[in-house]
């Protein structure tokens, strides 16, 4: 998929740029939005995972096949919905210039390409380790943009390829 074109050499990308509908990355660390960061959402949905498995677990030690096969199937659609929850998140914050979940390769929202490239060198990074600016001459935060495949829609750019999930155009007057 990264032989297509990135956002800023898409047609629709300086339209949306004026909308101030793409991601925006100040000259200064943004102020976070309000309520948990990704990296909380992202730690939260880690530890009710594993809180799962070890239920999981415990059914398959009792030997009661069908409480493991009902909990098995229970916990994989449990964490299913937890993953779009944590990028959803993501996608939030990216869209305001900044990161608090750093990684290299991954994904939340299913599709054919289950392990994206992620690049957040174009945005603000608020780790444990402090505030830490966009590098210089970076471009091409990831976040939503218009679609190089669907001209309706938007989809998820990772700072270094496009991803599967496409979804409708963002609501300009929601930020």
């Amino acid at each position: 998929m990264s032989a297509r074109p990135r956002p800023s050499e898409m047609p629709a990308h300086d339209l949306a740029v004026g909308a101030g509908l793409v991601p925006r990355v100040p000259a200064t660390p943004p102020q976070r939005i309000p309520g948990p960061s990704a990296a909380e959402v992202a730690q939260r949905a880690g530890m009710q995972a594993l809180v799962g498995m070890v239920v999981v677990a415990g059914a398959f030690v009792l030997h009661t096949s069908a409480l493991t096969a009902l909990l098995v199937v229970a916990y994989v659609c449990w964490v299913m919905t937890r993953f779009p929850v944590v990028g959803n998140r993501l996608l939030d914050e990216l869209a305001h210039g900044y990161t608090t979940l750093v990684f290299t390769q991954g994904s939340f929202w299913f599709s054919l390409e289950s392990w994206l490239t992620w690049d957040f060198s174009a945005v603000w990074k608020f780790t444990g380790k402090g505030v830490e600016p966009p590098t210089p001459g970076a471009v091409d935060p990831p976040g939503l943009y218009p679609s190089p495949d669907k001209p309706d829609r938007w989809q998820v750019w990772t700072g270094a390829q496009w991803s599967g999930s496409h979804r409708p155009a963002p609501d300009p007057y929601a930020r």
